[in-house]
């Protein structure tokens, strides 16, 4: 789908946003609000899929390959794309996501943007062998001009590549935008003021992937009294947690609630207690930014990007951090902000800090300056 609106800002008349997919998720509404704030400041703004995942909902990201990618269409999706583009005139490409970044680029690059911009969301070594050789081979030459990673932990999992690659990053945290703010605000203000949960209502929020390590979780909850836990999202690992639940006996404690919309999910968390992500690993959670938000108190895995995220410039930590693989010291956190009541206030307390330390003027004007620039590094 493309936005028609005359360009005021700078020499680019359209953005060319690239995801590898669109599937609900933090990369695609982080793309959208970006998009609609670009949009707003006087750009054309296209978005554009690799291919299509989200069949039920019809998103109005346009793919370039219609049904199931297989690898061999990588050729296919970067010759179609070039043929789209070329129709453009005065553009650049931003993308997001391994195959994005890798076709997005090149394509760009071929059929005459001005600048080719790949972004990462996570640390590189998430990605498979193949999307690292890939992405290594495409970074280090002209075909990419700029590389935004979203947290400094991001940033430094490519320290080890040539500084060919590495003089092209620039860090770009992510923020909420006004409208999801606003949005917030909303929910919260409908909100009944007084809970009726007799039990701590534990959330967690995101795709069912190998990422958000929810057997760690589900497995914590054999040992927290007197909570539950819904689980928002769907994915690849939902019979395998499914599985686990039955057999740990934890049908009536945790509850695979499925995909929702992003209003659905943010209303839900709103009349949830705590915030838990213990992801294996994260770039800057547009998630966790939401349940800051919300007010919810948070715990997080102790991993470098997490750290990061909920860290403030004082040093101070807004959340309760807790190791991987370590179910019992979640389980541990988890009933003392059951038992403990100012723990559960003082964590919550904290939560706000992350948000007032957060801005989407910075994050889209950072976004701007570096599409109005002419140094590449090249």
């Amino acid at each position: 789908m493309t936005f028609h609106n005359q360009a005021n800002f700078s020499s680019y008349r359209q953005v060319v946003f690239v995801l590898s997919h669109d599937e609900p998720g933090g990369a695609r509404n982080l793309w959208e609000q970006i998009a609609g704030a670009i949009k707003k400041r006087g750009h054309i703004v296209s978005l554009r899929t690799i291919y299509r995942k989200d069949e039920e909902e019809k998103s109005q990201w346009f793919p370039t390959i219609n049904g199931t990618f297989r690898i061999y269409d990588i050729f296919k999706a970067i010759f179609l794309m070039c043929r789209h583009l070329r129709g453009n005139r005065d553009y650049l490409t931003l993308s997001a996501q391994p195959l994005a970044n890798i076709i997005g680029s090149i394509a760009g690059f071929f059929s005459g943007a001005k600048l080719r911009i790949i972004s990462h969301h996570t640390p590189v070594q998430t990605y498979g062998k193949l999307q690292q050789l890939l992405d290594f081979c495409v970074g280090c030459t002209p075909i990419v001009t700029n590389i935004i990673c979203v947290s400094e932990g991001v940033s430094q999992s490519f320290n080890n590549y040539p500084l060919l690659y590495k003089r092209k990053i620039i860090v770009i945290r992510n923020a909420l935008s006004p409208d999801v703010a606003e949005l917030i605000q909303s929910i919260l203000a409908n909100k009944e003021t007084s809970s009726n949960h007799e039990k701590l209502h534990i959330v967690a929020a995101g795709r069912l992937a190998e990422q958000k390590n929810y057997p760690q979780l589900i497995d914590a909850m054999k040992h927290v009294n007197g909570a539950y836990l819904s689980i928002l999202g769907d994915g690849p690992e939902r019979e395998k947690l499914q599985a686990q639940i039955v057999k740990l006996g934890l049908q009536d404690v945790v509850h695979l609630k499925g995909h929702m919309s992003h209003k659905d999910t943010l209303t839900f968390m709103a009349n949830c207690d705590v915030f838990t992500q213990p992801s294996l690993f994260e770039g800057h959670s547009v998630a966790l930014l939401e349940a800051a938000a919300l007010g919810l108190p948070m715990v997080v895995s102790d991993v470098p990007t997490q750290v990061e995220a909920v860290r403030l410039d004082t040093g101070e930590f807004c959340a309760a951090l807790v190791p991987i693989g370590d179910s019992s010291s979640l389980a541990k956190v988890l009933n003392q902000l059951v038992n403990d009541k100012i723990f559960f206030e003082n964590l919550k307390k904290s939560s706000a800090l992350i948000t007032a330390n957060s801005g989407f003027d910075r994050l889209v004007a950072d976004y701007e300056k570096l599409f109005s620039s002419n140094a590449t590094g090249y």
